[in-house]
């Protein structure tokens, strides 16, 4: 086709059986013989990538608007991440079809995104999602590791090719054409924001979201209190790519990775404090390469038996998490907490006690033992949890908001109805909240729900007892300089 060479791959004597593109090469000698690990070690981006006619070039954004780059808008959807990029795309309908690793320089266009999938996207440098809204998990997996996103793209999968070049704009939501023989390739860095920030002390804990160390550098040099929520199943999910030939079926094969993960981490920010959420989701029992769909067979995996239910009915996994932790512990890292995903009920937090004392773990002093409060009926019942053991809640907003208003977290149409009701969201909130610091019991405010709508919300919250909040990365400048407007106004007579 024109000037270009197609890299193919196709079973040896498979018939009827369509063939797979993998890559689009310059030059390359034919005819070729590859075995079919070869063939799909064979990437879109690799071989892109090493086409002398395309060159990577960081350039400022005012250059590619002067060049034109940014004119020929070919769809628009929900900003999700920010950030510009511009490279080949790959367009995905079977994630299993496609090698994790195969996707560097590469700008996903995927008709959805599912935690399971983190792997794919921490080698791209952009994303673009039929699906989802700004709470989705493709819009906070994109922010937490600073990849462009842009979600709720309508038919992006039946606009774009692969093969073909674009520019995303992950602060504005617009997709453009790119043209890859004029050299506008470019990956650019998203930068902090250039302003001052607070010299003096917060009373309000500011902490990062953060489950992949590949973000560690960043970790290093944020300005934070700590980390506070690593999600262990993103943990579990970034190993994935390990595997690329074989399944895994037993959380123990990956446990002495997720460890040393975890260990990196903790040491990186101690002596303050690191927040560790136990897997919410099947981790056990299944081939994750071959499920990479829908996790489950749940109607409703949204809710389905995520949380402690699962605990319940399979108590292996969260022995196995225990056993980790008190590794770690017996390392001497001791700046660990637990927190539990998706409680509903007092009962459950009695399990996980009893489970981790049986494990020889103190759930208040040596690894001290929060929940997660997503659930709204936490609001009646806030003391039956301090009683059962819990020593502090992480209000997550993300789901607390999906349930509360019955608002599906991943609709494009989140955003707008997420805004028509703000009032009843907040004031739950601040209820709840309130309700703790009558107990002592601390809370964090967490969740990529809308920064800034988290920051209209900060007086209120602080002014009801709250001791915390949690970001993403890119959002820590902007929530330090809210908290300390906040602490300014609550302290002036």
């Amino acid at each position: 086709l024109e000037d270009k060479t197609f890299l193919w791959a196709l079973k040896g004597g498979a018939q009827g059986v369509t063939p797979q593109i993998l890559g689009i090469v310059p030059d390359l000698p034919l005819p070729i013989s590859l075995s079919e690990g070869q063939a799909r070690a064979q990437t879109l981006s690799l071989a892109l990538s090493s086409a002398p006619q395309v060159a990577i070039l960081e350039k400022e954004e005012a250059d590619l608007e002067a060049e034109g780059v940014f004119e020929q808008v070919l769809a628009r959807g929900i900003a999700a991440s920010s950030g510009w990029a511009a490279g080949p795309v790959c367009v995905i309908k079977d994630y299993s079809q496609v090698v994790p690793s195969s996707l560097k320089g590469v700008i996903l266009a995927v008709d959805s995104f599912e935690p399971i999938h983190l792997p794919w996207l921490k080698a791209a440098a952009g994303l673009i999602c039929e699906k989802g809204g700004i709470t989705s998990h493709g819009a906070i997996m994109a922010r937490e590791l600073g990849c462009p996103a842009v979600v709720g793209v309508a038919d992006i999968t039946q606009i774009l090719a692969t093969g073909q070049w674009v520019a995303l704009r992950g602060d504005v939501g617009e997709i453009y054409a790119c043209d890859a023989k004029d050299a506008r390739a470019f990956v650019a860095p998203k930068q902090p924001p250039a302003t001052a920030l607070p010299q003096f002390p917060l009373a309000t804990q500011l902490l990062v979201s953060c489950s992949q160390p590949s973000q560690l550098k960043a970790l290093a040099k944020a300005k934070c209190d700590g980390v506070g929520l690593v999600r262990g199943e993103w943990l579990l999910w970034g190993q994935l790519e390990q595997f690329t030939d074989n399944t895994v079926d037993d959380f123990t094969q990956l446990q002495q990775s997720i460890a040393e993960d975890l260990v990196a981490m903790a040491r990186t920010v101690a002596p303050r404090p690191l927040y560790y959420r136990s897997i919410d989701a099947d981790a056990l029992d299944r081939n994750w390469l071959n499920r990479t769909e829908r996790m489950g067979t749940e109607q409703n995996p949204a809710i389905g038996t995520r949380g402690i239910l699962r605990y319940q009915a399979n108590a292996a996994q969260f022995d196995a998490e225990l056993r980790l932790l008190k590794g770690l512990l017996d390392q001497g890292i001791c700046n660990l907490r637990l927190i539990l995903p998706f409680v509903r009920s007092p009962e459950e937090v009695v399990f996980c006690s009893q489970r981790m004392q049986a494990m020889g773990l103190d759930p208040e002093h040596e690894l001290p033992l929060w929940m997660m409060a997503e659930v709204p009926s936490v609001l009646f019942g806030l003391e039956r949890y301090k009683d059962a053991g819990i020593q502090g809640i992480t209000v997550g907003l993300n789901d607390w908001a999906q349930l509360l208003l019955g608002i599906d977290r991943d609709h494009p149409a989140f955003y707008s109805l997420l805004m028509q009701n703000q009032a009843p969201l907040k004031q739950a909130i601040v209820q709840l909240v309130r309700q703790a610091s009558a107990l002592n019991l601390p809370s964090i405010v967490c969740g990529s729900i809308v920064p800034q709508m988290l920051e209209s919300w900060l007086e209120q919250l602080i002014h009801a007892g709250l001791t915390g909040v949690c970001v993403d990365m890119e959002s820590l400048s902007s929530m330090r300089q809210a908290i300390a407007r906040v602490e300014a106004r609550l302290s002036t007579p």
